[in-house]
């Protein structure tokens, strides 16, 4: 895993984050193992067949589908543009595409509904975007 000649800093930092993925996968492992130990596999059978799980599963693949295909198609061709072209405003650009990945869902989710309760938000309600 280690290269000859790499500082002891590479190599400390690549057992750290080699053992924080054994880790996460060892409890991954484990809370399924848990699952499985503890419940009966036709009350999982149930579960997943229930009419609320089989519609949860395809509402997640419908909108990370949605998802994938909005970073392809607009988020990527954005951060090549950040990346590699200078332009008056760019710093604002870059922290105004920031502020999801910084806010808290929480915070997030109340201006949606202070969004959804102008105007603005009741029209693209009626629009069903």
């Amino acid at each position: 895993m280690s290269r000859e000649g790499s500082s002891f800093s590479e190599r400390t930092f690549e057992i750290a984050t080699t053992s924080a993925l054994v880790f996460f996968l060892v409890f991954i492992l484990f809370l399924l193992g848990v699952l499985l130990f503890f419940t009966d596999i036709s009350t999982i059978w149930t579960a997943l067949i229930s009419e609320e799980i089989i519609f949860a599963i395809k509402l997640s693949l419908f909108t990370s589908t949605i998802s994938a295909l909005l970073c392809m198609f607009l988020a990527v061709p954005a951060a090549y543009v950040l990346s590699r072209k200078r332009f008056w405003g760019k710093a604002i650009v870059d922290a105004v595409l920031d502020k999801p990945l910084v806010l808290p869902p929480i915070a997030l989710g109340f201006s949606l509904l202070i969004l959804f309760s102008t105007p603005l938000g009741r029209a693209i309600e009626r629009l069903g975007l």
